[in-house]
């Protein structure tokens, strides 16, 4: 004969504490919209997300290999074209690519890895 106080605790307790507290599985970082680094580069760490009134500007670092990257800008630029992205201009260490609504701009510098960030625009074309 089974007893039915010992057969029912587990569910007791389980009723009495509640259910067990559950983790929600982490989500991806975002990765850039419309672009895949090229072979041998890798996005750094984790993205740095602003939401300033009406867009949203996402940063990422990257590596290429080599850091500082006073190349990268030219390491680029062959995927951008490729992938179908428009170059608005260069200069002074930055270049920036437009694609739909999607502003994308590389940042090179003298410290550390160079960046990208992204901003969607409402108009479609370069800034």
């Amino acid at each position: 004969m089974v007893n039915l106080n010992r057969a029912l605790m587990p569910l007791a307790l389980l009723l009495a504490c509640g259910s067990p507290a559950l983790s929600p599985a982490p989500s991806p970082a975002p990765t850039p919209i419309g672009f895949v680094l090229p072979q041998g580069c890798s996005l750094v760490g984790s993205p740095v997300i602003e939401k300033p009134v009406q867009t949203q500007v996402t940063t990422w670092q990257f590596n290429c290999g080599v850091a500082p990257d006073f190349g990268a800008i030219e390491r680029l630029t062959p995927a951008f074209v490729q992938q179908g992205w428009i170059l608005c201009s260069v200069g002074q260490g930055r270049g920036t690519w437009w694609k739909g609504t999607t502003q994308t701009t590389v940042g090179q510098s003298a410290a550390g890895n160079p960046v990208l960030t992204q901003l969607t625009r409402q108009n479609q074309d370069c800034p």
